[in-house]
């Protein structure tokens, strides 16, 4: 049982895309160390990442509701 596979396949269809992940997790997991470090008050923490869940799964409902609408009443939602 081996990874190897696994990781060669994305690297054989575009070889960026392994890097682009490595740099994307670190800036996050550096931006959240950050975070944690320079914060006063953990309450705010809490509260942040519980809005920014929620508010990222009503987005996600949102663009899948959107996306399954027939074609041509996208525009009716815009209203």
């Amino acid at each position: 049982a081996s990874v190897g596979p696994l990781i060669g396949l994305p690297i054989d269809f575009d070889p960026s895309i392994l890097v682009t992940g490595f740099v994307g997790t670190a800036i996050a997991l550096g931006c959240f160390s950050g975070a944690a470090i320079i914060t006063k008050r953990r309450e705010y923490l809490y509260l942040g990442g519980l809005t920014s869940s929620g508010m990222s799964i009503l987005r996600h409902e949102t663009v899948c509701l959107v996306s399954s609408l027939p074609f041509g009443a996208h525009a009716i939602t815009a209203w």
